[in-house]
């Protein structure tokens, strides 16, 4: 976890997973995934917003990533301190809201970028 912080100048600790700002001008944020068997498309994926209890609201993290207007760096966790990274990506205007097991969460479109 150290070298994820230390290489994406996360702030304020980092998650296993979730929404981590970063100090770098150019990125707004590294979002972790933890969904192991997901396989996401090479151009375009969902990502669902924080809280993993009761229906999500749009405060905290979930709201300062609807507001980005940098790209993000998405990394999948696979392992106890391992990670994928899946690439730079754009998040796409507005959000969705869905249900997902149940509950109501905020979906972020995210659309990667050209290399």
């Amino acid at each position: 976890m150290r070298q994820i912080i230390d290489r994406y100048h996360i702030r304020s600790g980092c998650n296993v997973r979730g929404i981590n700002r970063t100090d770098i001008p150019y990125i707004s944020a590294v979002l972790i995934s933890s969904a192991r068997t997901s396989t996401y498309p090479d151009t375009e994926f969902e990502y669902i917003g924080c809280g993993l209890r009761g229906d999500q609201v749009m405060k905290g993290d979930n709201a300062f990533l609807n507001a980005v207007d940098r790209p993000v760096i998405v990394l999948r966790w696979t392992a106890p301190n391992t990670y994928e990274s899946l690439g730079m990506y754009h998040k796409l205007d507005g959000h969705s809201v869905k249900e997902h097991d149940g509950r109501q969460v905020i979906v972020f479109h995210l659309s990667k970028m050209a290399v």
